[in-house]
């Protein structure tokens, strides 16, 4: 199945309706099949900052104005302290990317940025 999901992807804008319809059809069975028998796990708070300051080549630094504590920054990206135990007036969030609450605007922003800092 993936051989032909492959090839009609290969077709790009020259697929027809009917082969349209066999490409929606089988990447969503593939979906659901790795979704039922392959789960992924969902990321701690911690890979969830990390990822993007790798991906965009950050350091910790780049958190100070969010985070304004070296101390913090480090222990947050080090997976020292947890994220969502962060003292008052502090960013913390879930597991979750759309969990974020009012006070984590600016933490939720930064991670949704892409490298020019456009929202995506």
């Amino acid at each position: 199945m993936l051989g032909e999901v492959e090839k009609l992807m290969g077709e790009g804008e020259h697929r027809t309706a009917e082969e349209d319809a066999a490409l929606e059809l089988m990447a969503r069975l593939i979906k659901d099949y790795e979704e039922e028998h392959h789960p992924l796990a969902d990321p701690s708070p911690q890979e969830m900052l990390v990822y993007p300051m790798e991906q965009r080549s950050l350091k910790q630094a780049d958190l100070l104005p969010i985070f304004k504590s070296r101390g913090y920054v480090s222990d947050v990206v080090n997976a020292k302290r947890a994220i969502s135990k962060a003292p008052s007036g502090l960013p913390s969030f879930s597991r979750s990317r759309q969990t974020f609450s009012s006070n984590n605007c600016e933490l939720a922003r930064w991670l949704n940025a892409d490298e020019r800092g456009a929202i995506r």
